[in-house]
């Protein structure tokens, strides 16, 4: 399998109504062996609501917990993007 190498960055902005970011991120990575597992999470605040970049940090929280519990589980399985997908489907419904 060819492998590649992948490269992140992070750029946000305050937009036009509130005075601070609410925006959060994260960005996870993890090799074991030959299995190799990424995350990267944009959590928006509010548009211009109260209180949004308390928001965006307890998702971000959130995953990151999510990340360090459920990762070495996720990692040896065979269908790895389904399961994820699933798990961080319910995450943001309890999120929400």
């Amino acid at each position: 399998m060819k492998s590649i190498k992948l490269h992140f960055g992070c750029k946000s902005d305050k937009g036009n109504i509130k005075k601070n970011n609410e925006d959060n991120y994260i960005i996870k990575s993890l090799t074991k062996g030959r299995n190799k597992c990424g995350l990267v999470a944009v959590c928006d605040g509010l548009g211009g609501l109260s209180c949004g970049e308390v928001a965006s940090k307890i998702m971000v929280d959130e995953i990151d917990i999510w990340w360090e519990e459920k990762i070495n589980t996720i990692i040896k399985r065979k269908s790895q993007e389904r399961y994820i997908l699933h798990c961080l489907e319910e995450l943001v419904r309890e999120g929400n």
